[in-house]
């Protein structure tokens, strides 16, 4: 499995979160945290879906809402 998203609004920038949630696989090869986080989680990295910006602001909501 991979981080625990419980908390993850807060201890991500919202920017971040977005490329995160857009673009995984290309966040893997060119941000420094999340190739960290992906060697740390055994290489299992987040599938690229194909979102819109208002779902994904509806995700970010959601994980915000379980704080």
């Amino acid at each position: 499995g991979g981080p625990d998203l419980l908390g993850v609004t807060k201890i991500r920038n919202m920017n971040w979160l977005k490329k995160m949630i857009l673009n995984p696989e290309e966040m893997e090869q060119s941000d420094s945290l999340t190739k960290s986080l992906y060697m740390q989680y055994d290489e299992l990295g987040m599938i690229t879906i194909e979102l819109t910006e208002e779902e994904v602001d509806a995700i970010i909501k959601y994980l915000e809402s379980m704080e």
